[in-house]
């Protein structure tokens, strides 16, 4: 069950099962096909369990393959 925040239906995504996985991959490929710009490849994962980690230590290199922003950008420097 999703909390009732704005936009949460509209812009989040899940991976709870596999249809919701396809639609995650889906938008993620969109968004290899759009004109760069600031936050197109920001991502905000919530969930601290083994699912949540993973999706967050994947996302990065998943952007890079699909054509998103260069490097990746974090508090120490840029790690690619």
């Amino acid at each position: 069950m999703r909390p009732a925040i704005p936009g949460l239906a509209e812009h989040g995504f899940d991976v709870d099962t596999y249809a919701a996985a396809l639609r995650l991959e889906d938008h993620l490929v969109s968004l290899g096909r759009r004109v760069p710009a600031p936050g197109r490849s920001t991502v905000v994962v919530v969930g601290a369990g083994i699912t949540g980690i993973e999706v967050a230590a994947e996302m990065p290199a998943r952007l890079l393959d699909l054509g998103g922003c260069g490097a990746l950008y974090t508090e120490a420097g840029i790690a690619r």
